[in-house]
Formats: C-alpha cells, structure tokens, sequence
C-alpha cells in the first residue's frame, strides 16, 4: 500500500487526497465524498465554506483503511469493526458522523474501510506539542465541553466506556468546540455496571480497575481528569505520579490551580474507584457549583491579593521563602555578585567621600558599611551557588505585582523531593514570565532547598553556558 492512490475512488464515492497519519496496521486518509459533494454544489443555496480547491468542507470525510494482509493481530479488527459499529449508532455533535464501512476484496485477502466524518482542528496532544498553553479557565471550559460527550455515552442502552479518553482523542475544531474520537476501545457494560473485558486505554490515564480488565464509568472520569491534568501541566500523567503511590496523580507540583477545581479533580482521579465520582452528571453538577470566585486566576495578581507559599509534601523539603536581593541574578554580573541594585550599590562610596565634609560622615560611613557587607554577603552567596550549583527548571506557580517589584513563586524538584521558594525581583527582569512557565535556577546540590532564579541578561548567559 502505497502513497501513490493519491486520486483513487472507493466504492464508487470516495476520492482518496492525502495520508493524514498512519499508526500499527491502520493507516488514516482525507478524502472527498463526490456523492455528498454534488448534492452541495448544486443545491438551490451553494455552500460558502469551498475551499482554495473549491470543495465544501462538509463534503470531506476521513477514511480508516486497514488491510487485512497486514494485521498483527485479530484483536486490531475487532476493534476496528466495532468502531464502525459504534459509530453508527451514536449521534451526537461531539462525536464525528459515521458515513459508510466497508470491506473491498484483493489478491491480499481484501481492505477494511470506515468512512466518518472529517473534523476541522487538531487535536490536544498537537496543540500541547505546538506550544499552546492551558491555564485553569481554560482548561475548565475543556471540561465543561467534554463532560456531556461522556455523559451522551454513559447513559446509552447499554453504557457504553470509551476507554480511551486522553488529548490525541481529543480534537479543538476551529469555532472552539472539542470532538470526542477514537471509537476503537468503546466496551459495553453488562446490566450489573460492569464490563469485563481484555484491556484496553492508554497507561497513564487508566486507573486500576482498567489495568485489571474491568471498566465503570468512572473509569473515563478518571481518565478525563488525567487528561485535564496533561493539559494545564504540560507533562504526561505518568510522569506526575507521586513517589510511592501508583496512580495517584501529582498535579499540583505543575500548575496553579484554584483549590475548588483542585478538589474537583481529586474526587475525579481517586485510585479507589468507591472513593471516586461515579457520573458525568455528578462531576457537571460539582463544576457548577464552583464559586465565581475560585474560578482560574490571572497569571499576574494585583497589588492587594495575597501571595503565599504553598507547602506541600515533606514540609522539610520545602524552602523558606527568599525576600530581598538573596536568590537574585540581575541584568548584570556586578548586580549578581552585589546583590544591591543601583544607589545602594554606591552607598558605601559616597559615605566615605562625605566623612571629611560633614560632622555626620561616620554615620554615613557606618550605614554605608551596613549595605556594603550585606551586599558583599549576599553576592558571595548567589556566586557560590553559582559555581557549584546544578542548573536545572523550575515552574512559576504565582506571580504578584507590588508597584515596580514582582514577586515569583516557583517550584522544583531535586532527588525526588519537591520545593517551592519565594522571591522578589524587578519587574523588568520578568517579561514573558507568566504562571505555569518554566524559569531556569540554579541550586546548591548539597542544600537544594538554596536556590538562584536566573533572570536578565546573566541569567540568559548562565543558562546558555
């Protein structure tokens, strides 16, 4: 099977344009159906979405071809044939339509074919791997969308569980409306609520049960809130796992997140599924119930709202908060090493040059000294840290505005221990930070809860060395 059929006609109806991916034995097409494509450009009212090509978008579709001379396994057919059976059965706008199915003979032992509806987007995985970023509000509106989909098929005549639930099953289209795709894994469960069956999913984003062959509906909440997960943290589910405890989900460590949609997702991803919400409807009814107020939070809070330091884990691995010019490098080395900006770096100077000229002189002298070895203490620290530090990421978990100052709280981890540190730099040191960012630090190895953001112009360099 070559990319040459670029041109051929299946079945009468459909014209083959260009391979969109090709995965295992399966390999997935953008066609055109030419039966769907005259009845729109003869219709009283032609369509106005034609492309540079001049063909509507509803009359493209996607076609699933998987030849049967190629199975690895039987099981790869099972799933496709049911995939197309599930899909003519569902109706429902998140869920993309079924067109046609069919088997095409060969000298090969013939070409299964599911034809569906062709969806406008990419999906989550793509958008993650091209630099979108998820903060909380949005990721809730994903969920807010999501939900009824799950819902749409958990209360089917039998349930059914899609099994499969995680970004690349996932398609933004481009008015903002996600789609739910992938049919392959969908099992029916028996009159009992259960379903016993071979497994099936994604590690990762499959809880126990799943592991163990047997799926809920709440298997899928468990995995939707995995994915939500993915998505504000930028980071797999299983790389988040906290240490010791299989499939309990660290998200926290990764994002900022409100503590009413920290909870809701929690009671989502409980490893216990008794411990876990058992509907769609219970986890819309919670979401909904979640004040205005708690709602996602800006990336950089205002002047009157409280900044804390979170702490989490092991409250001995956790950094007490930096304030000052201690865990700062500035736009310049000598602002690193001093760790004073501007006049307070000229402080000691000018108190000696005024010593002879004023009867205050020693005072200033003495005031000056103060900054001068407060500077020169602060300094050495960040350049010893520097020297022998470990570069390595930290994520911004909060920003806070304080007239020309931001405050920044990030966290970290270091042989598997996990820290957070406050800070308060100048606001010109910070553009293009934003919460949920990752800010390059470096920390003393052998106490790593002393950490340096590296920020300005020495921070780039130092970054870059």
């Amino acid at each position: 099977m070559s990319g040459g059929r670029h041109g051929m006609i299946l079945n009468e109806r459909f014209r083959l344009e260009r391979v969109l991916g090709q995965g295992g034995s399966a390999r997935t097409w953008l066609a055109v159906d030419e039966v769907r494509e005259l009845e729109l450009l003869t219709a009283d009212e032609p369509p106005e979405d034609l492309d540079q090509d001049g063909i509507p978008d509803a009359a493209r579709v996607v076609v699933k071809e998987l030849p049967l001379s190629r199975l690895r396994e039987w099981k790869d057919l099972d799933m496709f044939e049911r995939e197309a059976r599930m899909l003519g059965e569902l109706d429902h706008p998140g869920i993309p339509r079924s067109v046609d199915h069919f088997l095409e003979p060969d000298e090969q032992g013939g070409t299964f074919y599911l034809v569906q509806e062709w969806i406008d987007g990419k999906n989550l995985l793509e958008l993650l791997q091209d630099g979108e970023r998820f903060g909380e509000a949005r990721a809730r509106e994903l969920l807010e969308q999501l939900l009824p989909i799950v819902h749409y098929l958990h209360t089917r005549k039998p349930p059914l569980i899609h099994r499969d639930i995680k970004p690349s099953n996932i398609i933004l289209r481009r008015d903002g409306q996600v789609a739910l795709i992938d049919f392959g894994a969908v099992r029916e469960t028996r009159p009992d609520g259960d379903a016993s069956s071979t497994v099936a999913g994604t590690f990762g984003y499959m809880p126990p049960e799943q592991l163990q062959g047997h799926v809920l509906a709440a298997s899928d909440l468990y995995a939707l809130a995995a994915t939500i997960c993915h998505l504000m943290c930028r980071r797999r589910p299983a790389d988040m796992t906290a240490s010791g405890e299989a499939f309990m989900i660290d998200f926290r460590s990764w994002t900022h997140i409100s503590s009413g949609f920290a909870s809701l997702l929690d009671h989502m991803l409980a490893p216990a599924i008794d411990d876990r919400l058992q509907k769609a409807r219970d986890v819309m009814e919670r979401l909904s119930r979640l004040d205005d107020a708690d709602d996602g939070q800006e990336a950089l809070l205002d002047e009157d709202e409280e900044l804390a330091l979170v702490v989490r884990g092991d409250a001995g691995a956790i950094s007490k908060p930096l304030s000052g010019p201690r865990g700062l490098v500035g736009a310049d080395y000598r602002y690193a090493v001093m760790g004073l900006p501007g006049v307070k770096r000229l402080a000691p100077g000018l108190a000696l040059f005024l010593t002879p000229l004023v009867p205050i002189g020693p005072v200033l002298a003495l005031i000056g000294m103060l900054f001068f070895f407060k500077a020169l203490r602060e300094g050495y620290h960040n350049a010893q840290i520097m020297k022998r530090g470990t570069i390595i990421p930290a994520r911004v978990v909060a920003l806070k505005r304080k007239g020309s100052k931001i405050t920044i709280q990030y966290a970290y981890h270091f042989n598997r221990q996990r820290y957070q540190a406050l800070v308060e730099v100048s606001r010109r040191l910070v553009r293009g930070l934003e919460v949920g960012g990752t800010l390059s630090i470096t920390i003393d190895p052998y106490e790593p809860e002393d950490s340096v953001p590296l920020l300005g112009q020495a921070g780039k360099r130092l970054t870059n060395a």
